[in-house]
């Protein structure tokens, strides 16, 4: 039986890039690459914070909102396995 333990402290950003594929309606889909949305950096790095208590994103529609919070929780999950 294989041994579940949390991965190596990667931030969220090399995360995403290293284990996010995106579905075929994002485009473009595939594996996730920042370089086509450093927008989110900001987000991520403030969700990264322990010492930031509320992120506030505004955004139009369809520029990865869901995204951020979707690959917020999968790394949370991995890095940090507690109860939510």
């Amino acid at each position: 039986m294989k041994k579940i333990s949390p991965c190596s402290r990667l931030g969220i950003l090399e995360y995403a890039e290293r284990y996010i594929p995106l579905p075929p309606a994002y485009t473009p889909p595939g594996p996730f690459k920042l370089g086509l949305s450093r927008y989110l950096e900001g987000p991520w790095d403030a969700l990264a914070d322990p010492k930031v208590k509320v992120v506030t994103v505004m955004k139009a529609t369809q520029t990865g909102g869901s995204l951020v919070g979707d690959v917020w929780l999968a790394w949370l999950m991995r890095v940090a396995p507690a109860p939510m």
